[in-house]
């Protein structure tokens, strides 16, 4: 699929912390994130709730597991309510492990082809955002966000904190794709005031392709809502703490 684009905005760094909301009134709302194969199967369903400035991430196909990133604690905890145990990792260890990341695959010549400051294209009514990187052997990877203008400006700075502590998460566990394209994307969404409404991922191998899709379904917080950010705080206080490499493995 392709677009026309007529502006190139050069991406942040990709490590620098995300913006904190102003003082004073902070975003509160859920996004619904289910990521489907180019065959309409679903291989990701999550809830994302914002409330009072923490982030709460929920499986809907693993329920047994919850990600709270608490920026203003300078935490994120993983929590697996099968066996009641959570494992915490201190926000600047993060970005320490995203930063040498970042370094080494720049010293390996590899920035550009992991998706390291990338260039983000702007569609000239800045609905469109895409990034291009990867060569012959990774692939070469497209990866492309539709977008709507928000009504509110704490939500694009809100989600796109969501965007950079999951990204350094996924670093510092070794699990998903690298994030670095992605951050940077969703660094220009923010400074752009748009929230995304479908993401499109395509990974080209020669004559071979595979493209994974992911639709963000925003609502406003409800009662059932309400009520699972209740039970997490309970969990925090009687879960046992473990190390984060002792935590179970998600699928």
């Amino acid at each position: 699929m392709m677009f026309a684009m007529i502006q190139t905005a050069s991406a942040q760094s990709n490590v620098r912390p995300a913006s904190y909301t102003p003082a004073g009134r902070m975003a509160s709302f859920r996004v619904n994130n289910v990521v489907s194969d180019h065959q309409g199967r679903t291989l990701a369903d999550h809830d994302v709730l914002f409330q009072s400035g923490k982030i709460y991430d929920f499986s809907n196909q693993q329920p047994r597991f919850i990600t709270l990133i608490d920026i203003a604690g300078s935490r994120v905890v993983l929590l697996d309510t099968q066996t009641k145990v959570k494992a915490s990792i201190a926000t600047e260890t993060l970005l320490q492990v995203a930063a040498q990341a970042q370094s080494l695959a720049a010293e390996q010549g590899k920035a550009a082809r992991l998706g390291v400051n990338v260039p983000v294209n702007v569609s000239d009514d800045q609905a469109i955002f895409t990034t291009n990187y990867g060569d012959d052997v990774v692939g070469q990877v497209t990866y492309q966000v539709e977008t709507e203008a928000a009504k509110d400006r704490l939500m694009p700075i809100a989600y796109g904190q969501f965007i950079d502590w999951f990204g350094r998460l996924d670093i510092a566990r070794k699990t998903g794709s690298l994030p670095f394209a992605r951050m940077s994307v969703h660094q220009q969404l923010q400074g752009n005031n748009r929230l995304p409404l479908r993401t499109t991922m395509t990974v080209r191998r020669g004559s071979d392709s595979q493209t994974l899709t992911a639709t963000h379904t925003r609502h406003a917080l409800n009662s059932s809502d309400l009520k699972r950010i209740d039970e997490v705080a309970g969990m925090l206080t009687l879960f046992k703490e473990v190390d984060l490499k002792d935590f179970p493995a998600t699928h």
